[in-house]
């Protein structure tokens, strides 16, 4: 058992196979990926990249959708309804004329609520389904009406506020207000397909170019013919649950005294009547914003989907090998996401998180599924898209799990260790941004995290032949002077050579005032070894153990993830 730490010492441990140790906690865990998006169908970005690179939005849509045809003057309907503030109910809503132009409230049966109302009216909610009109000078203009109301003006467009009373969109055609509860309603906007819904487009800036913008407006035609619900009292949202739209804002877009607007007005109309067809029918034309350089299967990013012919996964790369979606403006191409332990396991809803294990790649290096395994060895599975919506990841493309570095995850065997680390700054990673965890640690760099673990202030003297001048010798000479250290009989230290477990324990023993613990170890390869005594005593207090075929190996060498082990589970020794 430990009497007294004389110096807690950061040392090494080779493939030891090391007792349960004293936990302490990883703080954080880093997620990394590429793009942004479910990764089924079209790239928004990409589709730009190729329309810079000179191809057509035919083209663009034969890559993203493969085997499909362009088909012009397809049957569009004539009326759509989209519900406006996504999924959300509402307290109540803000109702306005654009430009101060009057509007009527209208019944059901065709009668007026109220005819020429000005200004910014509210409509709310009341007791029994019913909905309640308000002037603007907070006055009640009429009571108990039954919904829906609707909302019309003829020659302008009407604008909406949500309970708040801030400005949400305005938009063309007429609004029905629907009461959910005493509490609650939503909005639903009847408009024109074509143009007015597809023109109230807002999923990509109208500044791109136009073949970007073609294959844009042809894709969200056809999407919305595919999956507008007749039966419901809405056709679709407003909101990537279907697709952003955003009424009359979108044509009206104007910066820098050019109308961006009209750009994709004549995007609409230029390819009017256009949808994707596959074998003569509207295909399930689904895209997103940015697949960092391979788009992905339906049934692999959704794996309840069923597979179709064209939602495959698709490369998306110049002939150099550059993502066309890796550009100046896609600040989704990659992306980080750091989140705290007690949200990780708040959000996932498991706790005792010890590892994560993907158990499915989809055809890019999407996980289409996951495998979460607990500290008691229990496990939850969970579909990649899942674990991307609970931790609000922007895409399933995940290239570093829940470490600092991308070569360190989560599910790897010395993450906790090497994390917590790196956070009390006793180890580091490279310029390249990995940590290199199998790589041999050497005696110069044992010294230097030696002196960094412990805080052993750098300088002293020594007398090696081979040091001065070496990046390490200040941390060589302050280990000297402290007596943990030393070196060979011909006067050198060799701060470049491989240190071995030997040498580990032995320092290790010298740096700890320790008496033989509990743990009971008997490793046939050190009979008659000089550290046969100092292994002994650091493996019956449970600092380190053997390898995993009995021997200890102690001629062997240490690699940094090894190191860190060891140095983790000294200073739990030390608590």
């Amino acid at each position: 058992m430990r009497r007294r730490l004389v110096i807690i010492l950061t040392a090494l441990v080779i493939s030891l196979v090391i007792s349960t140790p004293h936990v302490f906690a990883a703080y954080q865990y880093t997620f990394k990926g590429y793009g942004y998006g479910h990764g089924i169908g079209m790239c928004q970005w990409g589709a730009k990249g190729r329309a810079d690179a000179g191809q057509t939005y035919r083209q663009i849509l034969a890559h993203y959708f493969q085997g499909t045809t362009v088909t012009s003057n397809y049957s569009v309907p004539s009326t759509v309804r989209v519900r406006l503030f996504g999924s959300s109910n509402l307290s109540k809503a803000y109702i306005e004329g654009e430009g101060s132009s009057t509007f009527d409230f209208v019944k059901t049966d065709g009668t007026y609520a109220f005819k020429g109302a000005t200004g910014k009216w509210a409509v709310v909610p009341a007791t029994g389904g019913l909905l309640t009109l308000v002037k603007p000078d907070g006055t009640v203009a009429v009571d108990q009406l039954a919904g829906p109301i609707i909302v019309t003006d003829a020659s302008n467009p009407i604008e909406v506020y949500n309970a708040g009373g801030s400005r949400y969109h305005s938009y063309k055609g007429s609004l029905y207000v629907y009461p959910v509860d005493a509490s609650h309603l939503y909005l639903v906007n009847y408009v024109g397909f074509e143009p007015e819904y597809v023109n109230g487009l807002g999923e990509v800036p109208s500044s791109w170019p136009y073949d970007a913008l073609y294959a844009q407006a042809v894709a969200a035609r056809t999407y919305a013919v595919k999956f507008m619900k007749p039966q419901n009292t809405f056709d679709l949202y407003d909101s990537v649950q279907s697709q952003v739209y955003i009424g009359v804002d979108k044509i009206n877009e104007t910066s820098g005294g050019t109308n961006w607007g009209a750009r994709w007005a004549k995007a609409v109309a230029d390819t009017k009547g256009q949808v994707i067809t596959y074998s003569g029918a509207p295909i399930a034309a689904y895209y997103f914003s940015s697949c960092g350089g391979h788009t992905e299967n339906v049934e692999l990013a959704w794996p309840n989907a069923s597979p179709q012919p064209y939602l495959k996964g698709a490369e998306d790369r110049n002939s150099s090998g550059k993502a066309y979606c890796q550009q100046t403006g896609n600040t989704s191409f990659s992306w980080t996401k750091v989140i705290s332990k007690t949200d990780f396991e708040s959000k996932l809803g498991v706790s005792g998180i010890a590892n994560l294990v993907i158990t499915k790649y989809g055809v890019s290096p999407r996980i289409s599924q996951i495998k979460i395994v607990k500290a008691d060895g229990s496990s939850t599975a969970m579909r990649g898209d899942t674990f991307r919506s609970k931790l609000s990841l922007k895409s399933t493309w995940i290239y570093q799990m829940g470490g600092t570095f991308p070569d360190v995850s989560l599910n790897y065997w010395a993450f906790t260790q090497i994390e917590d680390l790196v956070k009390r700054g006793v180890i580091a990673g490279y310029s390249d941004g990995t940590f290199k965890p199998d790589e041999i640690v050497t005696r110069g760099q044992f010294a230097k995290m030696l002196c960094l673990a412990q805080g052993i202030p750098t300088g002293g003297s020594n007398t090696f032949t081979d040091v001065k001048g070496h990046w390490a010798e200040s941390y060589i000479s302050a280990l000297v002077t402290n007596g943990i250290i030393g070196g060979y009989p011909d006067g050198t230290f060799r701060p470049e050579a491989r240190i071995s477990r030997a040498e580990i324990c032995s320092v290790i023993a010298r740096a700890m005032d320790l008496s033989p613990g509990s743990n009971k170890s008997s490793f046939p390869d050190i009979e008659g070894h000089w550290a046969k005594n100092v292994i002994q005593l650091i493996a019956s207090n449970g600092i380190v153990t053997g390898c995993t075929d009995g021997n200890f190996k102690p001629n062997a060498s240490a690699n940094r993830a090894e190191v860190s082990v060891i140095i983790y589970r000294t200073l739990a020794f030390a608590q």
